[in-house]
């Protein structure tokens, strides 16, 4: 039995404002949801579905990332929403895993400060495509 990857990377290419190709640092987290689901297709005198259906959906992906001191962060979020770029987030689980390049817009980002100092941005993106190599 393998072991059970823990780490990994997190990489963007970004071209135009807010450029960037590099290795994220600074992000705590990152949820992936796919927007596909199946259905039950149900049918009149057919007990427990006709079949199944492909429902169409893209991919949401959602990133804890640590504001910086500053005015120059790894990423300039704001920089990429405002200009709408299509770019791309490639994530890769350590020990050669599977690398998986998600072609992204940024939806919208959110930002949170606490009492106990925790300066957070949350990068939500929209994601049409997605390789796995």
């Amino acid at each position: 039995m393998a072991d059970v990857a823990s780490q990994g990377e997190i990489l963007v290419n970004i071209a135009g404002a807010g450029a960037a190709l590099k290795k994220l640092e600074r992000c705590k987290s990152i949820d992936i949801k796919d927007g596909r689901s199946t259905e039950v297709v149900m049918a009149i005198g057919v007990k427990r579905g006709a079949g199944w259906r492909r429902k169409q959906g893209g991919f949401e992906i959602d990133m804890e990332i640590y504001e910086e001191v500053g005015t120059t962060p790894e990423v300039d979020w704001f920089l990429v929403n405002e200009s709408y770029a299509t770019f791309h987030l490639i994530t890769q689980d350590e020990g050669d895993g599977f690398t998986y390049d998600y072609t992204n817009k940024v939806s919208k980002i959110d930002r949170k400060k606490d009492a106990e100092g925790n300066f957070m941005q949350t990068v939500t993106l929209a994601c049409t495509t997605v390789d796995r190599t």
